[in-house]
């Protein structure tokens, strides 16, 4: 005979006695984090604390899942990593990839890269889009690693400074982004440059011009294909070797 143990039926999981609506609220302050969370990689501890809750069961998972891509941003190292990642993450029990949900996505691009990023941003291909593999996004933030300044070798700081929206880099990629999405789109154009030389620029353009409290110099917001664009100048540490 089966030992009384054996046959002991598993308690029910109390968190079901709960609310949907709390239990989203768990399930957020779970999955939620403050760090970008970059692909290709696997959802793991490292990046989402609390994403072995998704083990517990499959009503848990299936339930929970969405929260990771509604409420993280997400971040990819190309355009086709950021379409794959779309196509692959398709549940068996859904209708459309979970990856559809996401609302937030932090992109680093180097403007060597900028080609290769302004076919995916402005397209409207329905199989190959930021518009359409991310419906749902509500803000995406980049980075442009600018290397603009270290081109105008014949100009003075000042004048390098007076051209930096010109960068047709720059330019290309907020072309690229103009009606593209519905979310709010924020480009911080990246340079180096020496101390000293960024201590004459916030001088000589103190209406243009703060440092912030880790001592780069950055502008206010300006326009450019109505995308909202920042500059941000941090020190150039040159190789002691």
């Amino acid at each position: 005979m089966d030992s009384p143990d054996s046959q002991t039926v598993p308690p029910p999981c109390h968190i079901f006695l709960l609310p949907y609506e709390i239990r989203e609220r768990i399930y957020k302050y779970a999955l939620s984090t403050p760090n970008t969370v970059t692909w290709p990689t696997k959802l793991k501890a490292s990046s989402v604390p609390g994403v072995s809750l998704l083990q517990t069961c499959r009503t848990i998972n299936d339930e929970a899942s969405p929260i990771i891509y509604a409420h993280n941003a997400f971040s990819f190292p190309s355009p086709s990593d950021a379409n794959m990642f779309s196509w692959t993450h398709y549940p068996w029990n859904r209708t459309t990839p979970l990856a559809r949900k996401i609302t937030h996505l932090d992109l680093v691009i180097n403007d060597r890269d900028v080609r290769l990023w302004t076919g995916y941003l402005g397209s409207s291909l329905s199989e190959r889009s930021l518009m359409h593999d991310y419906p749902a996004l509500k803000t995406l933030r980049i980075k442009l690693r600018s290397s603009f300044f270290a081109m105008l070798v014949d100009l003075d700081v000042g004048d390098r400074f007076r051209r930096w929206t010109n960068d047709p880099r720059l330019r290309e990629l907020c072309m690229s982004l103009e009606n593209k999405t519905k979310a709010e789109v924020q480009i911080r154009c990246l340079a180096r440059m020496r101390r000293e030389e960024i201590e004459l620029l916030v001088q000589t353009f103190k209406k243009d011009l703060f440092l912030d409290r880790n001592g780069k110099a950055k502008t206010w917001a300006v326009d450019i294909y109505g995308i909202s664009v920042v500059m941000e100048i941090a020190e150039l540490m040159l190789s002691t070797g």
